[in-house]
């Protein structure tokens, strides 16, 4: 679907995780809603003998309500006819009412739980965001790493080198400064908020990879690489001392390079290459001990690569992980975000008109990032400041999907009300401009 068509089913989910799924099941099936994807579509699929069925996403977050029907024949018991239709939740209508008796049990709950959430565990000297940088850095991701590297440093407890956070283990908005209800002060980190950030209560899984096997994991990041989700690409965020560059403007397994490890402090601080700048691997076998969640260390956001780690030793909880952090870093200090490097551009052609025509073939299924807001650098040339403008106006700073702001993720994307952007190229006397653009979404 997209932003005007939330029933829409944009290429038929061609060579999706759910399509394939469908395509296997059983004539028994009348029925699919999907979800986790925190897409929206309503899409009719071919089955294994060839019939088509509905198949349902509702987006993310209460959203969107899939409103099916279905008939039921009642002496056979079999579905006769569906029909699904996603309708948009009218969450900030005063004129909604929430519905009082979940409202009273949320509130319920909220005050009985209040006297462990609002206790402080830590504090910043500024806010951490959840937003990602024109390279992909996170702030907020990097401060979750560096607390899962020092929960598994230890020799004892995995001897980790480096810690990597699935971008989607990261939520809400980060860690803000400014002090919430629980007044506990600005800068104070409570309980509540550091749960709301890192929600899930995954296990710390450290493992063991050859120099091979830290590209390859690497690699796998980008859509449709390694046997990652041709339309999702998931930057995971390293811990300090942790850096490479990628170029998405090359082909899959060619896209990393300058990968580089810092170990130690002070005088005795070492920095060594795993992979030098034309992406060739130094000391191949080589093993390297790698912290990240077991999510992350099952295959999940299709990370295979890390399914492959050895002497794998489990850990504390992700959520204990952070609260020692900050009980130790008192206060946390966002660091500069250079861990991840761009180092080349996507070239994508730009002409006036009602719409944003992309025809450079690496962009295919790449996504956008609800943070990155389609950052446009070097857009339009002198017309930077109003090629921001239109962004933001287009994208805003609360999206999470592609679909709610109109962008498709197929090939020759279209951007349906990008032509802002296009028109500010227009208003500086531009008619073919080359303008860099991050299709990365947020999984």
């Amino acid at each position: 679907g997209t932003l005007s068509d939330i029933n829409g089913c944009d290429g038929n989910l061609a060579g999706s995780a759910i399509s394939n799924i469908v395509k296997q099941l059983d004539n028994a099936v009348d029925l699919v809603v999907s979800g986790h994807s925190h897409q929206v579509y309503n899409c009719k699929l071919p089955n294994v003998t060839g019939r088509t069925i509905p198949v349902t996403s509702a987006a993310s977050q209460g959203r969107v309500l899939s409103d099916i029907e279905l008939t039921i024949n009642p002496v056979t018991k079999d579905v006769t006819a569906s029909t699904a239709t996603n309708r948009l939740v009218t969450r900030n209508n005063p004129a909604v009412p929430a519905n009082a008796v979940i409202a009273k049990i949320v509130a319920d709950y909220s005050a009985l739980i209040a006297p462990i959430a609002n206790v402080v565990i830590g504090a910043t000297t500024a806010a951490v965001p959840n937003t990602r940088d024109g390279s992909c850095n996170n702030a907020a991701g990097s401060l979750i790493a560096d607390a899962q590297l020092a929960a598994t440093s230890p020799a004892a407890l995995g001897g980790a080198v480096v810690a990597f956070i699935n971008g989607g283990g990261v939520r809400d908005v980060g860690f803000t400064f400014p002090s919430s209800t629980a007044n506990e002060g600005d800068g104070n980190i409570t309980y509540r908020e550091a749960f709301t950030v890192q929600p899930f209560g995954n296990n710390l899984i450290t493992l063991s990879l050859s120099t091979v096997d830290v590209k390859d994991f690497l690699e796998e990041q980008f859509a449709g690489c390694l046997g990652q989700d041709p339309l999702r690409t998931r930057f995971a965020l390293p811990s300090g001392g942790f850096k490479y560059s990628w170029d998405g403007a090359k082909t899959c397994g060619t896209r990393i390079s300058n990968v580089t490890l810092r170990t130690g402090t002070g005088a005795s601080a070492t920095t060594e290459t795993l992979v030098d700048a034309a992406g060739v691997v130094q000391n191949p076998t080589k093993t390297y001990r790698i912290t990240v969640n077991s999510l992350m260390a099952d295959g999940g956001d299709q990370l295979y690569v890390l399914t492959e780690g050895t002497q794998r030793l489990g850990g504390a909880l992700d959520s204990d992980a952070l609260e020692a952090y900050f009980s130790t870093h008192v206060p946390v200090a966002p660091g500069p975000q250079n861990r991840i490097l761009l180092s080349g551009r996507l070239p994508v052609s730009v002409s006036p008109g009602p719409s944003l025509k992309l025809d450079y073939p690496h962009v295919t299924a790449f996504a956008l990032d609800h943070a990155l807001r389609t950052r446009v650098m070097n857009a339009v040339h002198g017309a930077q400041r109003n090629a921001d403008a239109a962004v933001d106006a287009v994208v805003g700073d609360d999206r999470e999907t592609p679909e709610e702001v109109g962008f498709e993720t197929i090939d020759g994307i279209d951007l349906p009300g990008a032509g802002v952007i296009a028109g500010a190229a227009a208003d500086a006397g531009l008619v073919d401009v080359e303008v860099t653009i991050f299709f990365l979404r947020h999984a």
